[in-house]
């Protein structure tokens, strides 16, 4: 198969990929998405409620780590189930989701030490100067893809990210930010549908609608922004590799 030429890294053409993929997979990708994000709501469930949740005791601090990561892990463990169901509606098939869920319970254990590396790195990088820090989380925004399709080691996962996304990472940056604003406007609709003040929001005493309507509203994200890396991974590798759909989803075969 004869290799597929692109000019340079489009933003809109990437944006036209990410919302195409996640229209035409709305209702499975959902579905998927719902089931990766119920441990965060299990934990949001405990610790927002105030009879379990102590400010300042270990037990509370214990479960305000916990629903950290669980929010930082969840997001990513959807990404690797959705990767493979992106490329695979890029080749013009139809996603699974079987496949999709099999892929991510799979790749548990990597993508949870990928998002622990990955969050690290980049808090020492802000910490130091905050440039680093949002250099390193464009570099290396492309891990998860990288890992799913290519089944690189963990330090070479982070390699080829750093490499596929080398000269391009303004307008990554860009992409990232738009999909910044998008969070923070639905954040925002959230509270406003729920009744819930930015000042309620900001603890773990939220209410349980609140709660839950945060819940769908991070499925609802966390589908976007997966998409939305798996189409940053495609646009790089076609454009600094011409690599096909084809030929990216022969790599699962």
């Amino acid at each position: 198969m004869a290799p597929v030429t692109i000019e340079d890294f489009q933003i809109g053409r990437v944006v036209s990929r990410t919302f195409g993929v996640f229209a035409r997979n709305l209702i499975t990708f959902l579905i998927v998405a719902l089931l990766f994000m119920l441990p965060a709501l299990a934990v949001d469930f405990y610790v927002g409620t105030p009879n379990y949740f102590v400010a300042g005791t270990t037990k509370g601090w214990m479960f305000g780590v916990l629903a950290g990561v669980t929010q930082l892990v969840c997001p990513y463990l959807l990404s690797a189930a959705l990767v493979k169901a992106t490329i695979t509606d890029l080749n013009g098939e139809r996603p699974s989701l079987g496949s999709a869920l099999s892929t991510g319970f799979a790749l548990f254990l990597p993508v949870l030490v990928l998002a622990l590396m990955s969050l690290f790195g980049i808090m020492l990088g802000s910490a130091l100067l905050l440039v680093p820090g949002l250099i390193l989380m464009c570099g290396w925004s492309v891990v998860i893809p990288v890992r799913v399709t290519e089944n690189t080691s963990l330090m070479q996962t982070f390699g080829r990210s750093w490499d596929l996304t080398n000269g391009y990472r303004w307008k990554i940056f860009g992409l990232l930010v738009m999909y910044i604003i998008i969070i923070f406007l639905l954040s925002f609709v959230t509270r406003v549908i729920s009744g819930v003040s930015f000042a309620q929001a900001a603890t773990t005493t939220g209410s349980i609608p609140y709660i839950s309507l945060t819940w769908l509203v991070s499925a609802f994200v966390g589908v976007l922004t997966a998409v939305g890396v798996a189409a940053i991974y495609y646009e790089l590798r076609t454009v600094k590799e011409g690599i096909a759909p084809q030929q990216l989803a022969a790599a699962f075969d």
